[in-house]
């Protein structure tokens, strides 16, 4: 049972990101060409500010983000939650923000819920994308308390502090009543 719900839920994952890949993929395209019709000097810009990163790094955005996010995810699934972890080990919600995006796209993020929210720009949950991150909260306080990287499909991914590394629905219970706030680290994500 417990082998059948694992392999439906790598199903599902794999699903979403490859579907919202696709959707990307096809926008960015359409974007560059235009882009190129009306600027012949045309170069992709960098994906991020400077001043959005805590230390600086521009990111290029690159064809494989999304695989390398992927792979990131696949290591780090069913990892049990560890309160100041960030290794498969043991990861708490903002260790596994903070590792997948340090080793996918070699940016370096603070290994903290509220640092994290300071960071890239607000977006409208109807504008949610691939690598947006998603922040709620629990204790009816200002500040959010966990965080978690959106894939696709009202799907996103967390160290969830009951079952571990884990795929959550946005719309379910209490995620919807607690979303905070959705911050975009990637410019153009």
């Amino acid at each position: 049972m417990l082998l059948r719900k694992s392999y439906t839920l790598f199903f599902l994952i794999f699903t979403a990101l490859f579907i919202s890949q696709c959707a990307v993929q096809h926008v960015q395209r359409d974007r560059q060409t235009w882009e190129r019709k009306q600027n012949p000097g045309y170069e992709q810009e960098p994906v991020t500010e400077e001043s959005d990163l805590p230390d600086g790094k521009l990111f290029s955005k690159k064809a494989d983000f999304f695989e390398n996010v992927k792979k990131e995810i696949q290591k780090f699934w069913g990892a049990p939650y560890v309160w100041g972890g960030e290794t498969p080990q043991g990861v708490d919600c903002s260790g596994f923000v903070m590792a997948v995006y340090q080793n996918a796209a070699g940016i370096s993020l603070p290994h903290s819920t509220s640092q994290l929210f300071k960071l890239g720009m607000s977006i409208q949950q109807k504008n949610l994308k691939f690598g947006d991150l998603v922040f709620f909260n629990n204790n009816n306080d200002r500040e959010p308390d966990h965080v978690g990287i959106y894939i696709a499909n009202d799907r996103f991914v967390h160290a969830s502090t009951s079952q571990g590394v884990t795929l959550s629905k946005l719309s379910a219970g209490p995620y919807q009543e607690q979303l905070t706030g959705i911050r975009r680290i990637l410019k153009d994500n």
